[in-house]
């Protein structure tokens, strides 16, 4: 019996709870928040890029690079 594949975690890296509306975050916070090392975090991110998601990297106000996913465009129905 062939097991069902489940969604892999960096699909559900959750927004930054500072302000939903910047949604960039750094690696120190996905790997905070999901007890990960950077080097798993910046893996997945990599993995989110070769699936197809548009992940822009950039520095904030301090000089921390920060990441952000481009929103999925959904068709309605």
């Amino acid at each position: 019996m062939r097991r069902q594949s489940r969604p892999s975690s960096a699909w559900s890296i959750p927004p930054p709870r500072r302000d939903p509306h910047k949604r960039a975050v750094s690696v120190a916070e996905i790997g905070q928040r999901l007890g990960w090392l950077p080097h798993t975090v910046r893996a997945a991110i990599t993995g989110l890029r070769h699936a197809g998601r548009d992940v822009t990297r950039s520095k904030n106000e301090s000089g921390q690079t920060v990441y952000r996913l481009a929103p999925i465009e959904t068709q309605d129905r």
